[in-house]
């Protein structure tokens, strides 16, 4: 059977599709419609002219079809060989169309499987053109690193709602020497020194943001939102940048693939939230902009200071444009309130990271881990806050911490550990600290218990050849990485030696009845892996490699 794909043209927000059975591979199909875009002075007559005999097709079909005053109507032409479809959607691979290459003409792109690739004005020569069509480090199509930069497209900035004039006068009014701070230590509030928690969290925190960027839905969605000309695909991303935020900023940190996908899209602007007492979160733009960054700060500040939460005199605040996000912290104790904030820092990675570490994404784990270690540090004194007034003379008032905390690594289950925290303050002070650390759930869950993943590894990560089953309790140490090499036999493969990480979990292996049964799944991918994730069990360690 032969390779099938589309060649798309799209005109007006409208997408002529035409199916093609077999040769849609880049050499064959991807060359038909590199040879038909003109180059150098001839493009721009090229261009109009298409267009125009677009829009004639368009119209000639609606006429046929008496939908002249339909915007979504969907329209179909069957000839001798090519089947025409023109819709309002854009045509996506599925099992049987594994190649779609699309002619932009509105925004003058060339697309390859719905991603955005190539300058439509300077099309790279042939032999080019069929060795950047490949990947990113999160298995999206893309073009590779190696394609020079005139041939890429590159992210257009589109027309923003000018900045308020009177919020950057108002920033700049209040803005003093040393409002801006060079490190997230000058927040009162944050340690010099990352707890050991903290950092597990952040490794995990960066593995899981790689298993959002792996869904070719989310790269397609983060490449285009900005070309569009409605707000479903803004809200679509003001969905995922809150999701992200949230689960940095919660106390348990878990698998958040599922839950992300299954979270519904705003019908309306969600720019604008409180996450807690102390914390809320504002959507902004083109932070890396100055004049838009001290605008979106004051924004905040505004907001924060008209309606102060109660009882709070320090407050913290988010603002995130996915690219980049802003930690702002406003000081309501003075009879003044004053306000400082970090410099806009990367939050999404590259799609040709090597890491998946920025600073973006440290600063907003840090600020969450503080906040909850802020709230244990506050417990309530009261017995009567724990129930312990309701069993006098009882010795559980009296037990320390200590024990509490041995008595909490035993269990694994957060529905046990939050019982456990409501017998005293000690037990709870123990239970939400061990309830801190991440925990990947599996699809055993909840028959079988969650793996904790706890501490800070220096163990070489095992050959997946020689990984078997094992247990699924996580303890002590936590993460390794170990690049690879993978070497495709398929020549047109464009995933040839490209790189591979593996993440390792070091593992409690007294735990020897607590078996998982070989490999498991988790939905989990880091930087370089082209592949789904493969959990595989093996003595006393947990590692993922890619498939």
């Amino acid at each position: 059977m032969g390779t099938r794909g589309y060649k798309v043209y799209r005109r007006k927000g409208w997408y002529h599709r035409i199916y093609n059975p077999w040769d849609s591979y880049p050499s064959g199909l991807g060359i038909e419609l590199w040879h038909e875009v003109a180059r150098g002075e001839a493009y721009r007559t090229w261009l109009e002219g298409f267009r125009d005999s677009l829009d004639k097709k368009l119209e000639e079909l609606r006429t046929e079809a008496d939908a002249a005053d339909d915007p979504q109507a969907r329209f179909d032409e069957y000839g001798d060989e090519d089947e025409l479809i023109i819709t309002r959607d854009r045509p996506e691979n599925d099992l049987h169309i594994e190649w779609v290459y699309e002619i932009d003409t509105d925004n003058e792109i060339f697309y390859v499987d719905g991603f955005p690739l190539f300058n439509l004005q300077d099309m790279p020569p042939k032999n080019v053109f069929l060795r950047c069509i490949g990947y990113d480090s999160y298995g999206q199509r893309a073009h590779t690193a190696a394609t020079p930069i005139r041939h890429r497209y590159t992210s257009r900035k589109v027309s923003y709602p000018p900045v308020s004039e009177e919020l950057v006068q108002m920033y700049q009014s209040k803005h003093a020497s040393g409002d801006v701070v060079t490190s997230l230590h000058q927040f009162d509030e944050i340690l010099e020194n990352p707890a050991k928690c903290e950092m597990v969290r952040l490794h995990f925190y960066q593995a899981l943001m790689g298993s959002i960027l792996k869904f070719g839905n989310v790269g397609s969605d983060i490449r285009n939102f900005e070309l569009a000309t409605d707000p479903w695909p803004l809200r679509k991303t003001q969905k995922l940048t809150t999701y992200l935020v949230q689960v940095a900023v919660e106390k348990r940190m878990t698998d958040m693939e599922e839950e992300w996908r299954r979270i519904p899209v705003p019908n309306e602007d969600s720019s604008w939230r409180w996450l807690r007492e102390d914390l809320c979160m504002l959507w902004g733009t083109r932070l890396d902009d100055e004049a838009n960054m001290q605008a979106a700060v004051a924004d905040l500040f505004t907001r924060v200071t008209q309606t102060p939460p109660k009882a709070k005199t320090i407050v913290y605040g988010i603002i995130i444009s996915l690219f980049h996000v802003v930690i702002v912290r406003v000081d309501l104790s003075a009879s003044e309130e004053s306000f400082k904030h970090t410099a806009a820092l990367q939050f999404l990675p590259s799609f040709y990271a090597q890491s998946p570490s920025t600073l973006g994404i440290t600063a907003v784990i840090r600020l969450g881990y503080a906040l909850l270690c802020h709230d244990l540090d506050n417990l309530p004194n009261s017995p009567t806050y724990f129930g312990e007034h309701r069993h006098p003379g009882s010795v559980v008032g009296k037990v320390p911490t200590e024990i509490w905390t041995s008595i909490a690594g035993m269990l694994y289950r957060p529905a046990d550990l939050t019982k456990l925290s409501l017998i005293s303050r000690q037990s709870k002070f123990a239970a939400e600290r061990i309830l801190l650390y991440p925990m990947l759930v599996s699809e055993s869950w909840p028959r079988k218990p969650a793996l904790r993943l706890v501490g800070s590894a220096e163990t070489n990560v095992p050959d997946a050849t020689q990984v078997a089953r094992g247990q699924d309790m996580v303890d002590e140490e936590f993460i390794t990485l170990e690049e690879g090499k993978k070497k495709s036999e398929d020549a047109d493969d464009a995933r040839d030696n490209s790189n591979l990480s593996s993440a390792a979990f070091k593992i409690n292996s007294d735990d020897s009845d607590q078996d998982l049964g070989g490999h498991h799944r988790f939905p989990l991918a880091l930087p370089q892996c082209s592949f789904g994730i493969v959990c595989n069990i093996h003595e006393d360690l947990i590692a993922f490699t890619a498939e």
